[in-house]
């Protein structure tokens, strides 16, 4: 029996000549390093992937972490620590504020309430020494919140006919009352209810056709459908109105977010988009806007008439919107935020000096949040441009030192290259410092989306941002959507177009408002 046996590799496999030899020393190092920048840029997406599904969404960190991180850099531990120390004493001030939490809430007043009397059982209603009979001294009172679930009920209309009797002809019949469906079976109530179960509380139609039958009397959620168009139609000259609006103001913060859209062409959902638009202090409406896709060409063609500031992220889409002049763009300092905020997994030092520069900026912000538009900008103009110098400085020669192709390097460069557009908002002081209010605007399409999954068509889209921009800017000014909804879907189709604002949100809520206090005035006259 013959046993082969393999030689171990040795030496005499390398190459003899040196240059040949460091050649392919040379070259096994730089795919070593290659390998290590590609290890480096995949641990850091697994890290945002696990933070992003496992991890907390907030951005909040350790103050003491951005202390160090600005003692490392400017050697200022004195002053840092008395920051440190008018912060803590910021904080238990405000602990001391606040009310103690405990003990039971009373029940508002103009709850409807339900008296039940129990009584002494007649076995113990004689005297106990004497025998004699007991009489009632009072009651012991306590209450507790009951729920009754939602009913149904059905309007009879009786409709009046009236005719000449000793002739008995001219018979006239009474006009029915208005409806915002036309010979449709729902009220408006009914209506706004389910526009508001489904864009304010996140419900899609198939829950609430459960909750309807639960109720006692079973809606098809394809019958839901067939209501939602027509009144989808009858609120559209509202929100375009609003839109209108939006178009007045000085900036607008936007920002858009994708949608899956049923397509009968495809085995899946495609992504359409829903943006918002944000009006600023005295244009105060949130307008939706639906696309069946991302392109530039739809952010132009909605602001096609508008001339003044952009609050957006960094979106391609919007440069030529910026290059016809017309528009000026103002980058997100919190979209750079969550890029070094990102990178702190591949180089936390620098992430957290950078950090630690930002949050100075946001400290100005505080400061400036009651102020007018013009003590703002003077105060932006004192501490917040130093702090952008001191930064953009810092910047530059980290760029010097830090790999481009790190996290670390991309943050800084998405940075450096859109300064202008960045501090820009210390030029004026109506700019915000970031884009957080058109995110926020977006944050109930986000929760609807996971609930509600898809829109079924662009139709479907289309309808859904009539319905977020009048039910989003009821919450954003704390109105109850559903009430006005309820109230405009009667009023909106007898209302003449110039006319048209009284029922927006704001306006809406303003004019009850003025007529509780009349009524409240005109009781309180007659009671005089």
């Amino acid at each position: 029996m013959t046993t082969v046996t393999t030689p171990a590799p040795t030496s005499a496999a390398l190459p003899d000549d040196p240059s040949v030899l460091r050649a392919t020393i040379e070259g096994l190092s730089a795919q070593l390093a290659e390998a290590k920048k590609r290890i480096q840029a995949l641990q850091h997406q697994i890290d945002l992937l696990r933070r992003s599904t496992f991890g907390r969404k907030s951005e909040k960190l350790v103050v003491d972490q951005l202390l160090l991180a600005f003692a490392g850099l400017q050697g200022e531990v004195g002053r840092i620590e008395q920051a440190q120390a008018k912060a803590e004493e910021a904080i238990e001030a405000r602990v001391e504020e606040k009310t103690p939490g405990h003990g039971r809430r009373v029940l508002p007043r103009d709850l409807p309430r339900e008296t039940i009397v129990v009584t002494v059982p007649e076995g113990d209603r004689s005297c106990a020494t004497c025998g004699g009979p007991c009489v009632t001294i009072g009651f012991d009172e306590a209450e507790r919140l009951e729920y009754t679930p939602a009913t149904f009920k059905v309007q009879v209309v009786r409709r009046e006919k009236i005719a000449c009797k000793p002739c008995q002809a001219n018979v006239v019949t009474a006009d029915p009352p208005p409806q915002p469906l036309e010979k449709a079976l729902p009220g408006p109530r009914l209506i706004a209810h389910i526009i508001t179960n489904k864009y304010a509380d996140h419900l899609p139609l198939y829950r609430q056709e459960a909750i309807f039958a639960r109720c006692g009397f079973k809606i098809a959620r394809s019958t839901m459908v067939g209501w939602l168009i027509p009144a989808a139609a009858l609120l559209k000259p509202i929100a375009d109105a609003m839109f209108e609006e939006i178009l007045l103001s000085r900036a607008i913060n936007s920002d858009e977010t994708p949608v899956p859209v049923l397509d009968p062409l495809l085995d899946q959902t495609r992504e359409g988009r829903l943006w918002v638009y944000c009006g600023d202090r005295d244009h105060p409406h949130l307008g939706y806007k639906y696309s069946p896709d991302r392109r530039g060409e739809h952010p132009a063609r909605h602001l096609a008439d508008y001339a003044g500031f952009l609050i957006a992220d960094a979106y391609a889409g919007y440069d030529a919107i910026f290059k016809a002049g017309r528009i000026r763009e103002v980058l997100c300092w919190a979209h750079v935020r969550r890029k070094f905020y990102d990178s702190r997994t591949t180089d936390a030092l620098s992430a957290n000096i950078a950090l630690a520069w930002i949050s100075k900026l946001y400290d100005v912000e505080k400061l400036a949040h009651d102020m007018s538009h013009d003590d703002r900008k003077s105060l932006r103009q004192t501490d917040s441009a130093p702090i952008l110098a001191d930064f953009k400085t810092w910047l530059d020669e980290a760029a010097l030192e830090i790999l481009p192709s790190s996290p670390m390097g991309q943050a800084i460069a998405y940075a450096t290259r859109n300064w202008p557009a960045l501090e820009l908002y210390i030029q004026h002081g109506f700019l915000p410092i970031d884009n957080n209010a058109a995110e926020r605007a977006l944050r109930c399409v986000a929760v609807g989306r996971k609930n509600w999954e898809f829109a079924g068509s662009d139709e479907g889209g289309h309808r859904a941002a009539i319905f977020y921009t009048l039910v989003s800017t009821c919450k954003l000014h704390g109105v109850d959507p559903e009430a006005y909804l309820a109230d405009v879907l009667m009023r909106v189709a007898t209302t003449p177009a110039r006319n048209i604002a009284d029922l927006f949100p704001l306006n809406w809520a303003k004019a009850r408002l003025a007529d509780t206090l009349a009524a409240a005035k005109a009781v309180a006259e007659i009671a005089r």
